[in-house]
């Protein structure tokens, strides 16, 4: 012990703590599904994803994800180019990616009532 009181972490660390538990969690449902090739970093791409499509840089201004990022993990989607510019590329869901049941799944997952962790 050297005598200097431990500092009491700030609310940016609490709410930190409080995001990788629920999801350890979620994630932990989501392979016990059948879902243990989603990994949370690819939570960025689900949670924005359309149907219609959206551009890469669309996609990373929406999750905060640096472009190299959202490239990384938009390899398993299908790209098209957009109706509004040829140039450019729209990413959207393919017939495996994500499946489809997904949704499904992932809202069991959400709301299945297993506690978080440090709270039951």
């Amino acid at each position: 012990m050297t005598g200097h009181p431990t500092p009491e972490p700030d609310l940016g660390v609490l709410a930190a703590q409080v995001l990788f538990s629920v999801q350890r969690e979620l994630f932990t449902a989501l392979a016990e599904q059948g879902f243990d090739d989603i990994q949370p970093r690819a939570g960025a791409v689900l949670a924005h994803l359309r149907t219609d499509g959206i551009r890469p840089s669309a996609l990373a201004r929406a999750s905060g994800q640096h472009m190299q990022v959202i490239g990384s993990l938009v390899d398993d989607l299908g790209r098209k180019p957009d109706p509004a510019d040829r140039r450019a590329k729209l990413i959207h869901p393919t017939e495996t990616w994500p499946p489809p049941d997904a949704d499904r799944r992932l809202d069991h997952a959400r709301h299945r009532g297993a506690p978080c962790e440090g709270t039951g």
